[in-house]
C-alpha cells in the first residue's frame, strides 16, 4: 500500500501545467528584452586621491589668509584636514602628497640645521586670495 512518490514527481501535473507554461514563456520573453538591452555601468567609484582633494580644499577654504601662510608638516595636515586611509586608520602619505599637489601646494624642505631638513608643505600664493 506503499506509495512510490518518485512516480508522482515524474508525471505532469494537468491542472498546473498551462499556467506553468504561461509563466515560463513570460519569463523567457522578459529575460530576451533584458538581454536585447544595453548592461547599466555603475558609476565609477571615487578615487581616493580625489576623496582626499575634496577634503583638503574643504580644510582650505576654512583657513583664515594668515594660516594660508604659513607651512604644514603631512602629519599636521592629515590631523588637521580629517583624512583617513582606506584600510589604517593613517592616511596614505603618497596618496595624501599627490592630493596636495592637487589642490595647489607644493613641497619645501628646511635645510638649516636647526629645521633638520624636515619635509613642509605650503600653499602656493595665487590661490584662495
Amino acid at each position: 500500500m506503499a506509495l512510490d512518490m518518485r512516480t508522482d514527481m515524474t508525471q505532469p501535473h494537468h491542472v498546473l501545467g498551462p499556467m506553468l507554461r504561461q509563466q515560463i514563456d513570460k519569463l523567457k520573453a522578459e529575460t530576451l528584452e533584458l538581454n536585447s538591452k544595453p548592461p547599466i555601468r555603475p558609476a565609477k567609484p571615487i578615487s581616493l586621491i580625489e576623496h582626499y582633494t575634496d577634503q583638503i580644499t574643504t580644510w582650505i577654504a576654512s583657513m583664515t589668509a594668515l594660516q594660508r601662510q604659513r607651512t604644514y608638516t603631512l602629519e599636521e595636515i592629515i590631523a588637521l584636514a580629517g583624512l583617513k586611509g582606506h584600510f589604517r586608520s593613517r592616511a596614505s602619505n603618497q596618496f595624501t602628497g599627490e592630493a596636495l599637489r592637487r589642490s595647489n601646494f607644493y613641497p619645501k624642505r628646511d635645510w638649516t640645521n636647526s629645521g633638520r631638513n624636515k619635509r613642509y608643505w605650503k600653499l602656493k600664493k595665487d590661490t584662495h586670495d
